[in-house]
């Protein structure tokens, strides 16, 4: 058996930041990755993970979410100065029409991200994301396999736990949406918010969203309420939801690139039992979670972990040690377990 890391990039900038990796710490990690690692792209990855190809030393897979103007504008020429292919799980209802743009002539590739998923979500302004034509010009330069993200990219609520606080001045980007259009207030419970993809939509109870919108202390409204947070949609209706949703996000990706995804990288890596089973039956091979680990190849595990990398140059260097060392995985298993994106309690 072999060896396999994913590793899971979001936004390539050109300055340390939050939101993203900077340029050169970038390409200073490329060159350890090209070092310590074969770098497959998306069909070689199946071929991998399907034993249809051997590693003849540890293998990696660079994963970029969402679908960024940067990931064009900004990363593709470092993988192709580099000679490393990365695989792009797109958001497909993130894309729009317009032209293939540079970094240097627009500031969208370098918009934060808060603002930038607030314009797209609540605004329908995706200009920091990829046009058609900036994909197709991806697929060109023979860098990047595209594979999906799903089509919608947002969250509804989960369960509103006062263990977990309240965030009175919290401004989510998709705060607004788990309202059902309403803008945030003062005295809105955020509790936990889940992804639109992986289990039945819930909502605030109505009846709690109109007490609070007219003041009621939010703490002694929430104590008050046995069901704070109410079903939206039936099992049966999210699975349909999201076999339409997948096959949206399958026939963007088709109909820009000529080839079909086979690979799902579930948003904020949340997932559920019936959303696995949706994805198995549209297509999908394999899926992949945010759960950190390493990855035993040829495999058949059809929710595959993955490796989040940030700025941090040591956590970097660390994590590409531990992972590729199977004893190393356990003991960072015991010692800090990732927690798991599986939501069974609702939608299993």
């Amino acid at each position: 058996m072999g060896i396999l890391n994913i590793f899971m990039y979001h936004r390539i900038l050109p300055e340390p930041s939050a939101d993203g990796v900077c340029v050169a710490t970038f390409a200073r990690q490329l060159d350890l990755i090209r070092q310590r690692y074969e770098v497959l792209n998306g069909d070689d990855l199946l071929a991998v993970l399907d034993g249809r190809r051997c590693l003849a030393r540890p293998g990696a897979a660079l994963t970029f979410d969402d679908g960024w103007l940067d990931n064009w504008a900004i990363a593709t020429p470092v993988l192709k100065e580099k000679g490393v292919p990365a695989i792009l799980a797109l958001s497909s209802g993130y894309l729009h029409d317009g032209p293939v743009r540079s970094a240097q002539d627009h500031e969208a590739a370098t918009m934060r991200c808060d603002v930038a998923c607030d314009h797209a979500l609540n605004q329908g302004d995706n200009q920091a994301f990829l046009s058609r034509a900036e994909l197709g010009a991806m697929v060109a330069s023979g860098v990047w396999t595209v594979e999906a993200h799903g089509h919608t990219h947002a969250r509804s609520y989960y369960r509103v736990d006062l263990r977990h606080g309240l965030y009175p001045a919290s401004t989510d980007w998709t705060l607004t949406h788990a309202l059902g259009g309403a803008c945030p207030f003062p005295g809105v419970p955020v509790g936990e918010l889940v992804s639109d993809l992986a289990c039945p939509r819930r909502v605030l109870n109505p009846q709690l969203l109109e007490r609070l919108r007219l003041g009621g202390n939010a703490a002694a409204l929430l104590a008050e309420f046995a069901d704070p947070v109410v079903a939206a949609e039936s099992v049966a209706e999210y699975c349909e939801r999201l076999r339409l949703d997948l096959q949206r996000c399958r026939q963007a990706i088709t109909d820009i690139t000529g080839r079909e995804p086979k690979l799902l990288f579930w948003p904020w890596g949340e997932y559920s039992d019936a959303g696995l089973a949706v994805a198995r039956d549209v297509g999908f091979r394999h899926t992949l979670s945010t759960e950190k680990g390493m990855v035993r190849v040829p495999s058949d595990a059809f929710v595959l972990p993955r490796i989040g990398v940030g700025e941090k140059w040591g956590r970097f260097r660390r994590n590409l040690t531990v992972f590729a060392c199977p004893t190393c995985v356990t003991l960072h298993g015991w010692l800090s377990p990732s927690p798991s994106g599986r939501r069974g309690a609702i939608g299993s």
